[in-house]
């Protein structure tokens, strides 16, 4: 699966997503990224991980749209785990739905889910 379309996970240096990271690396061989604006972090979380699996980092600030189109330009799906997500995921899902990625998170936040749904018609004429 090297060619595969790799995973990316936002706000990979969160303790939850890194739950959800490692639950991922054990089950699939698809590439993974790790994005965060914590670098240190994200080599905290990539050490964990089984010492066999190859795992790219990159330090984002998903605030800068450019920025994070960069990182997640061509992945297969954008999980988005940065907290706080009242904040977070609205800018992350919409500059999914400008590149046609995928997009998932796992937010108990009743606002951040609210604008999520919001953005659901425009997810489906976009085709994602």
């Amino acid at each position: 699966m090297q060619n595969s379309k790799p995973v990316i996970f936002i706000g990979a240096g969160d303790a939850i997503c890194g739950e959800a990271i490692r639950i991922f690396a054990k089950a699939s061989t698809i590439p993974i990224v790790l994005a965060d604006t914590d670098e240190d972090a994200l080599r905290r979380v990539a050490a964990s991980l089984l010492p066999d699996r190859h795992v790219t980092i990159r330090k984002v600030d998903l605030f800068d749209p450019n920025a994070l189109r960069s990182v997640i330009a061509d992945a297969a799906l954008v999980i988005q785990g940065a907290q706080p997500y009242y904040r977070t995921s609205t800018p992350v899902l919409t500059v999914c739905i400008d590149a046609k990625v995928p997009y998932l998170d796992y937010s108990d936040d009743v606002h951040s889910t609210q604008e999520s749904l919001a953005l659901h018609e425009r997810a489906k004429k976009e085709g994602v």
